[in-house]
């Protein structure tokens, strides 16, 4: 006879977020740590749990899971329908839905990594860039082994930088709701390229070969010539459609790639620099003070 789940909690109850629900439900009785921080309401979690057969309570939040310890044979329902597997694959990062109960029946011992943000600031992001909330998949495929060090899974690696950030006093706000619009970029599926609002096609064009070519050396010349228009037009009609001049937009863009790279791979900053389009070093330390207030090695350093 199979065994029949249990909820977690009582099923009247009612949670204002996971991190809340965890901390008074069943999985009370589970090692764990909880970190919190950044304007976006990022509430993180680490646990050991033992052996589980329960339900979650639905919950304002999209709460991301991220295994630590790799396979394991169990089932899960995330609101999709219920997966079944012998031996989960490792490279897996679970998303629930805002208000979705879910159903886990892990069968052996195990440590996660928990992350939710509140649904409606998630929401606003995706407003932003003209997704929404259907975007993001319930089991999120990451690549890259999680028992590495130094994953090659973008958001892995993001989870991982979230929870130090959260530690570290020195982290800005800033440090972190960017990680977080990070996060919530790549479980989107979605590179991090602004959303323009013009219809002028000449600008969408030159817009389109800024973010093609970044790393280049571009000059407002050019990037008229590929707009067909003279370059005093150009500046003009770029900076009445963006909202900013031409140089300012690319070096904006510039620091915004380079701050990926810097928050999520281990690649030497010179490096990082010349991949996206700076002069050396100095000059990505000049544009990165002016555009986040703190230098790429401060923004490693406090991840």
């Amino acid at each position: 006879m199979t065994a029949v789940p249990t909820y977690a909690a009582d099923p009247e109850a009612r949670f204002e977020n996971y991190a809340e629900f965890y901390r008074k439900s069943a999985y009370a009785r589970f090692d764990q740590e909880h970190r919190e921080g950044g304007s976006l309401s990022l509430k993180m979690f680490r646990a050991q749990q033992n052996a589980i057969d329960l339900i979650d309570a639905a919950v304002p939040d999209y709460v991301f899971f991220w295994d630590l310890h790799g396979p394991c044979s169990g089932a899960i329902d995330l609101g999709d329908g219920r997966l079944d597997f012998k031996r989960i694959a490792p490279n897996l990062m679970h998303i629930v839905p805002p208000m979705t109960e879910a159903h886990f029946r892990i069968d052996e011992p195990n440590e996660f990594f928990c992350a939710s943000i509140p649904a409606r600031k998630i929401d606003l992001l995706l407003e932003s860039y003209e997704l929404d909330g259907s975007s993001f998949g319930h089991h999120y495929p990451v690549r890259g082994n999680p028992l590495d060090p130094e994953p090659a899974a973008p958001s892995v690696a993001l989870m991982r930088k979230l929870w130090h950030a959260l530690a570290t006093p020195k982290a800005s706000s800033l440090i972190i709701d960017g990680l977080v619009m990070q996060l919530v970029g790549t479980a989107a599926g979605t590179r991090d390229t602004p959303n323009i609002a013009t219809d002028d096609t000449r600008i969408v064009r030159a817009i389109e070969y800024i973010e093609a070519h970044y790393g280049d050396s571009l000059s407002v010349v050019e990037l008229a010539a590929i707009a067909a228009l003279s370059p005093s037009q150009f500046a003009a009609l770029f900076r009445q459609a963006v909202g900013e001049p031409v140089w300012t937009y690319v070096q904006r863009r510039r620091c915004e790639r380079a701050c990926e790279k810097v928050m999520t791979t281990s690649t030497p900053l010179a490096a990082i620099a010349e991949d996206c389009g700076f002069h050396d070093h100095s000059h990505m330390t000049r544009g990165f003070k002016r555009q986040f207030g703190v230098t790429p090695s401060e923004m490693r350093n406090g991840r």
